[in-house]
């Protein structure tokens, strides 16, 4: 979902198989696992990587940090509560269907009408309000 362009992000189209875009260091570099990688952030104490899905309408956001704590899964339905700070800000973002996390990466499915381009960010700022 993403192209780059004049070191650039502007997610339009599927990035070419195996490879990834750093927007803090741009360049293109082999991906670890079988998704491709949308983009990387560094977030204070916590660098999270947005990587496409088989989903269209879900994004796997990877993190180098434990966010959801013990073996079991945590998934929220938007309007949903949560007592867990970064399930409860992901789940509130207008356009967001709802969000599974385990251990350290949490998918993010959106409303097939909602845009990417409005979510990602909001979604960066979510990571940023729990873990800055």
């Amino acid at each position: 979902m993403e192209r780059i362009s004049g070191g650039k992000a502007d997610f339009a189209e599927p990035l070419p198989a195996g490879v990834w875009y750093n927007e803090a260091n741009p360049r293109v570099s082999n991906v670890r696992s079988g998704h491709k990688l949308m983009k990387e952030v560094r977030i204070i104490s916590v660098q999270i990587q947005i990587q496409q899905t088989p989903n269209p309408n879900s994004v796997r956001v990877g993190a180098d940090a434990i966010l959801f704590e013990g073996p079991k899964s945590t998934s929220v339905k938007a309007g949903e509560a949560s007592e867990h700070p970064l399930a409860a800000a992901l789940a509130s973002i207008d356009g967001v269907d709802n969000i599974f996390g385990m251990r350290d990466f949490v998918t993010v499915t959106k409303l097939p009408d909602a845009s990417w381009d409005d979510i990602l960010p909001q979604v960066e700022e979510a990571f940023k309000q729990v873990y800055a």
